[in-house]
């Protein structure tokens, strides 16, 4: 069983519901939350908001649930809004960036994942990526 399957129906056994209340809730059809739980779709970051704003998900569930994402998915989305930045500071966070399949670790942990912000520059951390980058420098 997937980790966001697992975490999903922790949801709806806190909240005394089936597959179809929760998807009427989160405003899908009982299919599209099967294949979401099944791993067949990918949700979008304002579909996770979705769920946490409907849940009322905060602190440690919230972790919870965007942890069992990236698992499932195998990497990590991060938005860094950079309209505030100046032109070093983006610099420095594309240099960071180039530099995360190095720091992919089970000690690697982002501090905080910002949903929803415009002109925001996107992060992935690919496991897969990390794993290619160690086999390379180990041949």
């Amino acid at each position: 069983m997937n980790e966001l399957r697992k975490a999903l129906q922790i949801l709806r056994i806190q909240h005394d519901e089936m597959m179809a209340d929760m998807a009427a809730k989160l405003g899908i059809s009982a299919s599209m939350l099967s294949a979401i739980e099944r791993g067949k779709r990918r949700l979008s970051d304002g579909f996770v908001g979705k769920i946490i704003r409907t849940y009322e998900l905060s602190g440690k569930d919230e972790e919870n649930l965007r942890l069992a994402i990236a698992r499932d998915e195998g990497f990590v989305r991060m938005d860094v809004p950079v309209r505030a930045l100046s032109d070093e500071n983006i610099r420095e966070l594309l240099a960071f960036k180039s530099e995360i399949p190095h720091l992919c670790t089970a000690e690697f942990k982002p501090s905080a994942i910002i949903d929803g912000i415009e002109d925001a520059l996107p992060l992935m951390v690919f496991a897969d990526q990390a794993d290619d980058k160690s086999s390379e420098e180990e041949e």
